[in-house]
C-alpha cells in the first residue's frame, strides 16, 4: 500500500497508506502507517473521514504539524554510530 500526504491550506490533511489509528484528540492524531508511526499535531482537529480497508484518513483543523516517529530515531542512531566511529 502507497502512502501519500495531501496537505490543503493548513486546515485539511488527506493520508493514505494508514493501518490504523492509536488515538485522537482536539490537539493529535497518533496512527500507524505504511512507512511507520505518524503524529499530526494542531488545534481543534476532528477525523473528517476514515476508510479503514482502502487505509484512507482525512483530519481537518488547525494543521500544525506531522511528525514520524519511526525518522527520529533512525536519525539518533546515526549520530550515535558517526559518533562511535570517529570517536
Amino acid at each position: 500500500m502507497v502512502h501519500t500526504v495531501q496537505w490543503t491550506n493548513r486546515e485539511r490533511i488527506g493520508i493514505s497508506g494508514v493501518q490504523a489509528v492509536d488515538a485522537f484528540d482536539e490537539h493529535a492524531v497518533c496512527l500507524q502507517t505504511t512507512c511507520g508511526s505518524m503524529r499530526i499535531e494542531g488545534a481543534s482537529l476532528r477525523i473528517e473521514q476514515w476508510a479503514m480497508e482502502q487505509g484512507q484518513l482525512a483530519v481537518v483543523g488547525t494543521l500544525g504539524a506531522v511528525v514520524y516517529a519511526d525518522a527520529q530515531k533512525k536519525k539518533e542512531r546515526r549520530h550515535t554510530m558517526w559518533k562511535k566511529w570517529f570517536s
